[in-house]
């Protein structure tokens, strides 16, 4: 684990090659020990901070700290709506009051605050309690229907177990919007727009369909992981560049070559299903173990979800 002058060297050198904005994220930042330091130096850096945690070890002289130096944003993963739920997903019933006593504190303190949710079989019940939470506390909820699978597997895979089948994570993306988008109104719109933006890529033939990374991975994002490795995106299993022995500016360069030869499965990139799809170059190694084999899974929910989308047409 490096410390917080090692996180400081490469923030430093970062910055001066134009680095602005930067998100603390985990595991839970809040157990890296000299936490304070680092992020009252970034504090006093100009550079732009964003922080995820789940908000359980946030107390009072810590939302003093992020008031002192406000972050742009903080994002909280809630992983259910009650002590019960909590207990089960997390192993820790008391987590519950946490996260909400987390919120309030920020709020408090006009600090921007989001709340990250993965739907799976063990929190699905407490969907629509997720959603009463973040509308009492007054902050914006996302909700993600699709888990990858571990990307630090340790020769045991267990992610089936605690995930939806892939036409059950169709069906969570539909009912998640029923009830965001609140009105039948906005929730026929919302199908006709997923509908219309399949229709005009298929159709399009001018559409550039890239099989590289679709997002800011290896171009304009990296990620450096709690060893000092550099790495076009946090959930690519792969070897990274030493930071601290190769120095930021030779990593970054390498980085942005690596992100060029990495690619999505050539079935994936002819697909017309695309825009409604998760599919990446990093779910496709995580499905899959390979960047050329497509990634079953993704194209399962994408079938169910495309269906569905057809079938509530219909209804509307």
């Amino acid at each position: 684990m490096l410390t917080a002058k090692e996180w400081i060297e490469i923030a430093s050198e970062a910055r001066e090659k134009g680095l602005l904005y930067l998100l603390l994220t985990g595991g839970e930042p809040f157990l890296y020990p000299e936490f304070e330091q680092l992020y009252s130096w970034l504090g006093e850096s100009g550079i732009v901070v964003m922080l995820n945690t789940n908000g359980t070890l946030l107390t009072e002289e810590r939302a003093d700290l992020l008031l002192k130096y406000p972050p742009r944003k903080v994002n909280i993963s809630l992983y259910g709506a009650s002590e019960e739920t909590y207990g089960e997903v997390c192993r820790c019933p008391e987590g519950f009051q946490k996260t909400l006593h987390a919120i309030r504190l920020l709020r408090k303190r006009n600090i921007p605050v989001k709340l990250n949710s993965s739907l799976t079989p063990l929190n699905c019940h407490d969907l629509e309690g997720m959603h009463r939470i973040a509308d009492q506390l007054e902050v914006p909820l996302q909700i993600t229907p699709y888990m990858f699978p571990p990307v630090r597997k340790n020769g045991i895979d267990t992610m089936d177990f605690i995930r939806f089948a892939p036409e059950e994570a169709a069906q969570m993306v539909i009912e998640n919007a029923k009830i965001s988008l609140r009105s039948p109104g906005l929730y026929h719109e919302w199908i006709k727009s997923k509908l219309n933006e399949y229709e005009k890529y298929k159709k399009n033939p001018y559409i550039d369909r890239k099989c590289g990374f679709s997002c800011f991975a290896s171009k304009n994002n990296f990620w450096i992981n709690w060893k000092g490795e550099m790495l076009p995106c946090g959930m690519l299993n792969i070897n990274g560049m030493k930071v601290l022995e190769q120095g930021f500016s030779e990593c970054w360069e390498k980085i942005g070559e690596l992100g060029k030869n990495i690619h999505n499965p050539e079935k994936c990139c002819a697909c017309d299903m695309r825009p409604l799809c998760n599919v990446c170059s990093a779910s496709s190694m995580a499905e899959t173990s390979s960047w050329d084999k497509s990634p079953e899974y993704l194209c399962r929910m994408t079938e169910a979800f495309m269906q569905i989308l057809k079938q509530e047409s219909t209804q509307s």
